[in-house]
């Protein structure tokens, strides 16, 4: 997935500071005009590439964050998991933290290139619109060096010990 600059500093500015509205990200952060703000806003919202939400609270603040796709952009970009985990344990019910949370633990264990972050992002995608994982792994594999197929199978291995299907 190929960002702009701006939305790139988005992405890691929602990653770092946690949710924010789009007042504060055009007037307090200054990462972009209000005209570039509701643009960015549609092509990165959820009829776009989904990779941030509006949060719903109570009364007027729209506050924004990361998808489960923001938040491997992120990671991708190379925010701090830490931060991350923080936010995510925040914002995302048990359920929908989970994975979130082992892609975090994943980026504090090992040094991961962007492509890997970008397997990782198609195959957690796949698998949420019940997409076979495996089917989904042999697909992505045929299509990476020896190397990143070593990455991924000590990554696999150490975080998902017990095989993967449906319950």
């Amino acid at each position: 997935m190929s960002l702009t600059n701006v939305e790139e500093k988005l992405i890691s500015a929602l990653a770092e500071k946690g949710p924010l509205t789009g007042y504060a990200i055009h007037k307090k952060e200054k990462i972009m005009s209000n005209a570039h703000w509701e643009r960015i806003k549609e092509t990165l919202g959820p009829d776009g590439l989904n990779l941030i939400f509006e949060i719903e609270t109570e009364g007027m603040s729209k506050p924004y964050w990361l998808t489960g796709s923001g938040i491997n952009q992120a990671l991708r970009l190379q925010a701090k998991p830490e931060l991350l985990e923080k936010y995510i344990k925040e914002i995302y019910d048990e359920q929908k933290s989970e994975p979130l949370l082992i892609l975090t633990n994943i980026a504090k264990e090992y040094e991961i290139s962007p492509i890997i972050w970008d397997y990782m992002g198609q195959l957690g995608y796949k698998m949420s619109r019940g997409e076979s994982p495996i089917l989904t792994i042999f697909e992505m594999l045929a299509n990476v060096s020896e190397d990143m197929m070593n990455t991924m199978v000590v990554i696999g291995a150490v975080h998902f010990p017990e095989p993967v299907g449906r319950h």
